[in-house]
């Protein structure tokens, strides 16, 4: 990730966004496939 050692106070949001990041990948691959 770019933020290698983020403070406490920004962990929720790395977790939510690596999750939004998760779940676009996840809803864009079986486009690239097909």
């Amino acid at each position: 990730m770019m933020l290698s050692s983020p403070p406490s106070k920004y962990q929720p949001f790395q977790q939510s966004y690596a999750t939004g990041m998760n779940n676009m990948t996840n809803g864009m691959q079986p486009s690239y496939v097909n």
